[in-house]
């Protein structure tokens, strides 16, 4: 399986941002929908992410938003469109 390059990753929507002091990047793309949903390439580990963002209690009366990993797959082409379906079906979920 042939992984995904730099041209691929912008032709497909995904945008390179970068840490606050600019020493490390991603790749992320967010999916329109009710429900917060992205997806994010990992440089190092050359991984597609679909995160799921939620509402976490940890205190009482107190509530923090944060990003769950739904699903891990090695970043292919097949993967990335497999992420978007899912993606989008989640988002659209409410």
């Amino acid at each position: 399986m042939r992984k995904l390059t730099e041209k691929q990753l912008r032709k497909y929507g995904l945008r390179k941002k970068w840490l606050d002091d600019k020493s490390g990047s991603w790749w992320e793309m967010t999916l329109p929908g009710k429900i917060p949903v992205n997806i994010l390439y990992d440089n190092d580990t050359e991984d597609l992410v679909l995160r799921v963002k939620t509402l976490e209690d940890y205190r009482p009366f107190k509530r923090e938003k944060s990003w769950d990993f739904f699903m891990i797959k090695p970043a292919t082409l097949k993967n990335f469109k497999r992420m978007i379906t899912y993606g989008t079906y989640i988002a659209a979920e409410k």
